[in-house]
């Protein structure tokens, strides 16, 4: 598996994983950055191909990345019910557990 595209996933879920982050970029608190619930599930699934990445994981027996972790984070990302804002999504209790998923595979990810 390539090396960057592995970086590039594990990036994006420290993104998830991080609330303050978003936080400040979701809401426009950060001067450097600016991002959204959109962009960055687009970066995730459209950009880093998400759903292709976990089919690559499943085939190498190898791999050091948390697999079942990863499927139940896309899982999540996949049924959540997006609301009509950013400030809505990081007050939801959902999106919470999301960002709890997302520290655990990023937890297990550097074991």
């Amino acid at each position: 598996m390539d090396k960057r595209w592995e970086e590039n996933i594990y990036y994006m879920i420290k993104c998830f994983s991080d609330y303050d982050r978003q936080k400040r970029v979701w809401l426009g608190q950060d001067n450097n950055h600016t991002s959204s619930f959109d962009e960055d599930i687009s970066l995730l699934f459209d950009s880093y191909c998400f759903e292709d990445f976990i089919l690559e994981l499943k085939k190498d027996e190898k791999n050091k990345c948390p697999v079942d972790e990863l499927v139940v984070f896309e899982k999540m990302l996949d049924t959540y019910e997006s609301k009509f804002s950013d400030k809505e999504i990081l007050e939801d209790f959902k999106w919470v557990e999301i960002v709890n998923q997302a520290k655990e595979v990023i937890k297990k990810w550097n074991q």
